[in-house]
């Protein structure tokens, strides 16, 4: 059985997609719509029992989890398409399309024993290798190396040294591959070098950086949102939260003297006048329909100044805690009945109940 077998694309209820089985023909777009295919992949030497399992959202809203690749209808235009792992954010790309276009994109994310960063841009992605540092052989070479001390008497000296050459030489590698995967991922974001080029109130980057000339008499603020969130059901921790739309922690707010500003995870820019400037972020929690969440979330506050011709950066961290409670068979049926009506109702059998969320400077 492979990972795809195992966990397959899956659509939240509720969600526009069509599925696309490997294999297949593209499915054909209703008229007056267009779409936005996502394959999502994980490394062939993946253990069926604990593959890497992702959600696709468009636009903030979660569309479909698991592995393999399905279709999101949506409408002409802008749209901001992400990948989230049970943890956070993994990967985010702007596409454009227009009526009856599909635009394809793929998330691939290498097999490995140590960290592996994926990457969602336009197929084809590049394969890579594994990046580390992988704790499990570290920590092996580093016990095999006592169990050699205690036995080897006078020679444990040396067959320490033995054992240390493959671990340094595995940490340069580590190391190299990571800065190859950094790389990798500032080039796919092509959208860094369109910024600027509209009168836009902020400029989505993905994991790139603002082009040079952006700031012009003025200066640039860049701002980088990253997730880490948890979730529990009736109080049990859930180790893999994806399956549930009630854990998708929407984008937070921005506010920039006062004014909004478009945000989303990942990095945003904006153009400003010299001075000091109040900069507001506050985090957003899940939607509901049935129950009211309790909310435990205060902004984030900083006056940040900004220099002519100069780059000012903010680096956020929201971790959030999303606590839910299964509904009552009440209000399942009442859940069932809004929906008949199209009212816009959460998706599955579980609400948030609680909402914690603390932003701090990264």
């Amino acid at each position: 059985m492979g990972t795809g077998e195992s966990r397959p694309a899956r659509a939240y209820p509720g969600a526009p997609v069509l599925p696309w089985p490997d294999g297949a023909p593209a499915p054909d777009l209703p008229a007056g719509s267009a779409g936005i295919a996502v394959r999502v992949r994980t490394g062939q030497g993946d253990q069926p029992r604990w593959p890497k399992i992702y959600a696709v959202g468009v636009d903030d809203r979660p569309m479909w989890h698991g592995l393999g690749r399905m279709v999101v209808l949506t409408g002409p235009g802008e749209h901001l398409v992400e990948i989230r792992d049970r943890f956070g954010v993994a990967s985010m790309r702007r596409v454009r399309v227009a009526d009856g276009q599909m635009a394809r994109l793929e998330f691939w994310t290498p097999a490995t024993l140590g960290s592996a960063e994926g990457v969602l841009a336009p197929e084809p992605v590049r394969h890579r290798i594994g990046a580390g540092p992988s704790n499990p052989v570290v920590f092996g070479f580093m016990a095999a190396g006592l169990i050699a001390m205690v036995f080897a008497g006078r020679a444990a000296p040396f067959v320490l040294a033995a054992l240390a050459v493959p671990v340094l030489g595995y940490l340069v590698w580590a190391r190299s591959k990571r800065r190859a995967d950094d790389r990798y991922r500032v080039a796919a974001s092509t959208e860094a070098a369109e910024a600027g080029r509209d009168d836009a109130p902020g400029w989505f980057l993905g994991d790139g950086s603002p082009p040079d000339g952006l700031a012009g008499d003025h200066g640039v603020l860049v701002v980088t949102g990253a997730l880490r969130r948890t979730l529990t059901i009736n109080g049990h921790g859930v180790l893999d939260p994806t399956g549930e739309a009630g854990a998708w922690v929407p984008w937070p707010e921005l506010t920039v003297a006062g004014t909004p500003r478009p945000f989303s995870w990942r990095t945003w820019c904006y153009r400003l006048p010299a001075g000091e400037h109040e900069l507001v972020v506050t985090a957003r929690p899940p939607r509901t329909s049935v129950t009211v969440p309790e909310i435990d979330a205060e902004p984030f506050v900083r006056t940040v100044t900004i220099t002519a011709g100069a780059v000012t950066r903010v680096d956020l961290l929201v971790t959030a805690t999303v606590a839910t409670r299964a509904l009552t068979p009440a209000e399942v049926r009442r859940q069932a009945y809004l929906e008949a009506l199209g009212g816009d109702t959460p998706d599955g059998f579980t609400e948030p109940a609680r909402f914690t969320a603390r932003i701090t400077a990264a």
